[in-house]
């Protein structure tokens, strides 16, 4: 049986671990997919110190051209997400063995924002502020 975790999971151990704002923002259907300003937010938060994961295809890291659908994996944002033709920023993920895309020396997700929005599908943020 192949198992993983839902947003409210996640949601739920922010709450476990004393965190006093909790946000859920995703949206877990083929029909809802997250926009950019649902990642701007993401940002924001991440700026204010919460701590952001990050609800996504794991195409976006494997095979960006294709298509995603539903969303099967959670990276932990590391970095000010910067959105202009590109979105770049920093995640670290579990459950692979790169834990953090390369990029020559740097290690950062940097693909076109309309393929990084098509495997995007919210966020979830927690912080005492």
């Amino acid at each position: 049986m192949v198992t993983g975790t839902l947003p409210f999971e996640i949601e739920g151990s922010f709450k476990a671990l004393g965190y006093s704002k909790v946000i859920n923002d995703t949206y877990s259907t083929a029909i809802w997919k997250a926009d950019e300003k649902n990642l701007r937010a993401a940002s924001e938060l991440w700026k204010k110190q919460y701590c952001v994961v990050l609800c996504v295809n794991d195409n976006v890291f494997s095979t960006p051209d294709d298509s995603s659908l539903k969303p099967n994996h959670f990276c932990t944002l590391k970095s000010q997400v910067a959105i202009g033709t590109n979105v770049k920023c920093r995640v670290w993920q579990w459950g692979l063995s790169k834990k953090e895309p390369e990029d020559g020396v740097n290690q950062f997700l940097n693909l076109k924002k309309d393929t990084f929005i098509k495997h995007y599908f919210g966020h979830v943020a927690a912080g005492d502020v």
